[in-house]
């Protein structure tokens, strides 16, 4: 079995770090909130935390996946730094692209 005192410091905190990417109380605040917005005239709906805690590891998942990609085309532009344009790349790239008003998909 590991420890994280073992590994080097770099991977130790590269590990640390992505356990805790996004807090489940800030994201299930989002979340409420959004459910609230899109169901203004129903009451409160309750959310069980396996709920919670399975969109919290899917946008986790998601935001490692897609910022990885990200970086790997600024390191092929030559650079280390992740701009603006390394996003929209990796999100035409991957398909996500948002539709428009009228539903048709929009081209970047």
């Amino acid at each position: 079995m590991w420890h994280l005192r073992h590994l080097r410091l770099g991977f130790a905190s590269l590990v640390y770090r992505h356990l805790i990417l996004l807090r489940l109380f800030r994201l299930s605040r989002l979340i409420k909130e959004i459910d609230q917005d899109l169901h203004a005239p129903q009451p409160y709906h309750r959310w069980q935390i396996t709920a919670l805690e399975a969109l919290h590891m899917a946008a986790e998942h998601f935001m490692v996946g897609f910022l990885g990609h990200a970086n790997l085309a600024a390191i092929h532009a030559g650079r280390v730094t992740l701009k603006k344009k390394d996003l929209l790349l990796i999100k035409r790239i991957r398909g996500d692209m948002e539709p428009d008003v009228f539903g048709a998909r929009r081209e970047y």
